[in-house]
């Protein structure tokens, strides 16, 4: 997955997106940037991104249609 200003999202990045949403990349499966804690098996068949917002708990964004944004 990509920003809006192209650049790849990855494992780690500090994200915002509508409507006033925060969190953290955790897990990647575009990227194959996956872990212990989000693991292949049960990750690695989705696209997008998964992200642990601070106001909803765990986030699947499939696309970027949401103006996604690195803080």
């Amino acid at each position: 997955m990509r920003y809006e200003n192209g650049q790849l999202v990855h494992v780690g990045h500090a994200v915002s997106f509508e409507p006033d949403f925060t969190g953290v990349v955790v897990c990647s499966p575009d990227t194959r940037e996956l872990s212990t804690e989000y693991p292949e098996h049960a990750y690695g068949g989705y696209l997008g991104v998964f992200i642990m917002t601070d106001q909803a708990g765990l986030f699947h964004l499939e696309f970027n249609d949401i103006g996604l944004s690195r803080r």
